[in-house]
């Protein structure tokens, strides 16, 4: 076997498009996305104000979440 021709596969969420822009109707295309493919689950966000009208549009639960799982949310971030 040739494992130089193996590739790890990358997580289905990280082949979505971002946008490096942050206001609702990109926030809104994404979290649409999120709705269609797994459906009615809720989207943890930092709190900017363009994550609840987009969650608010699409459908979505909106949860703010608090200081120490933010702390944690943005390490997780700057690991992947």
């Amino acid at each position: 076997m040739d494992l130089g021709r193996l590739r790890a596969r990358p997580p289905c969420d990280a082949r979505l498009p971002r946008s490096p822009r942050g206001n609702s109707i990109d926030a809104y295309l994404f979290i649409g996305r999120l709705v269609r493919r797994y459906g009615g689950v809720p989207i943890y966000t930092d709190g900017a104000g363009w994550y609840a009208d987009a969650c608010r549009w699409a459908g979505a639960e909106h949860i703010v979440y608090d200081r120490p799982l933010r702390n944690l949310m943005e390490r997780m971030i700057q690991y992947i």
